[in-house]
């Protein structure tokens, strides 16, 4: 597999709802977090109900906590174009998108992190 560039997203972030695993999988690299990429991509949360069959493994738990932040990033720029992407690193794994209000989504791949400014604020988590 080469390496994923957010093309649709760039060109038509608001003509497709992209759907992201929240867990690894979902057309992403295979050692990938899903979850990261669908942030960089701004992308809807979901839970496959055929995740055994997709990455054959037992679905992993809901996690509030990410879900939550998908819809909220979702909710502040899912509407936005995404006017940037662009790697940080040589070996492609750092990466970052900007929206047309300015806020940026760095993800680190192989540290397994992200950060998003101006940071989010969550609902309460109750």
């Amino acid at each position: 597999m080469g390496i994923p560039v957010p093309l649709h997203c760039f060109f038509s972030h608001v003509a497709i709802l992209v759907r992201c695993l929240v867990g690894n999988g979902g057309g992403v690299p295979k050692n990938d977090s899903g979850y990261l990429h669908g942030l960089a991509n701004a992308g809807l949360p979901y839970m496959s109900l055929v995740y055994t069959d997709i990455v054959g493994a037992d679905p992993p738990k809901a996690d509030p906590a990410r879900i939550r932040t998908m819809c909220a990033l979702h909710e502040r720029v899912g509407l936005l174009e995404m006017t940037n992407h662009e790697f940080l690193d040589k070996s492609y794994r750092k990466q970052r998108t900007t929206f047309a209000d300015g806020t940026t989504v760095t993800i680190d791949l192989d540290a397994d992190t992200f950060q998003i400014a101006p940071e989010l604020l969550l609902p309460n988590q109750q």
